[in-house]
This record gives C-alpha cells, sequence and structure tokens, in this order.
C-alpha cells in the first residue's frame, strides 16, 4: 500500500496540530475514517476517533500499537455505538504526554504504520473466510 505524501486538502480549519498528520495517514488506510481528534493540551490522553470497515486493516493497527512493536504509549479501544455496526474505535495515548514525547511518539506510530502497511505483510493480514 503506497501512502500519499503531502495531500492536506481534507483538513478541517482549528483541527489541533498534532493530529494532523495521524489522521491523514489513518485515513488512506483501507477502511479507514477519522471523525474526531484532541491532541489532550495537557489535561488528557491524546486521541482519534475512526470508523473501520477492515479487519485486515484492523489488525494492523493493532500490530502497530502492540507493546512489543512499539514504544507502548499506545492503544486502541473498541466502543459500540447505536446505529453503527461497526462501533467506534480510539486510538489513544495510555497516558498524557509532553509535547515533546508526544511529538517523538507520534513520529514512532507513523514510521510504525508505514512500516505495517506496507505490501510485504498483504499476505500474512489477508482474510479469507
Amino acid at each position: 500500500m503506497k501512502i500519499k505524501e503531502y495531500d492536506y486538502s481534507w483538513c478541517p480549519e482549528g483541527m489541533d496540530e498534532q493530529c494532523i498528520e495521524l489522521c491523514r495517514v489513518l485515513n488512506q488506510l483501507p477502511g479507514v475514517e477519522t471523525h474526531e481528534s484532541c491532541k489532550g493540551h495537557g489535561q488528557h490522553p491524546y486521541w482519534i476517533f475512526f470508523r473501520c470497515t477492515n479487519l485486515g486493516t484492523l489488525s494492523r493497527l493493532g500490530r502497530v500499537v502492540a507493546r512489543n512493536y512499539s514504544d507502548n504509549n499506545w492503544e486502541i479501544v473498541v466502543d459500540s455505538v447505536d446505529g453503527d455496526p461497526y462501533g467506534c474505535f480510539w486510538l489513544r495515548t495510555k497516558s498524557i504526554l509532553t509535547d515533546e514525547k508526544l511529538q517523538e511518539s507520534l513520529k514512532q506510530l507513523i514510521d510504525s504504520i508505514y512500516y505495517w502497511f506496507d505490501n510485504n505483510f498483504d499476505e500474512y493480514f489477508s482474510f479469507k473466510y
């Protein structure tokens, strides 16, 4: 899978700058659509709400945040949503991070997304029922 480099035309005005790049990357993954995001502002963890209709994509994202493949700052939380059979997912930090630590962790997370969504893993993450 090839993730495009610099298309920010989708970005809403007023979006937290620290959320833009990760949302841009997530929105290019098969079956992913981000809905809300917040950098936390020192009050709560960083988070992005997203919908995912592709099991292979969700499996890869699980690998991206797995503690043995990441800096262990991230988790994906599943929540049910009335009226949407796919539910809602949160990609969020496990704790409040300083701006410096958040920037480092975001870079590592995005690099990991590029790694796990490389075509080399397509067969491994394909599901045949």
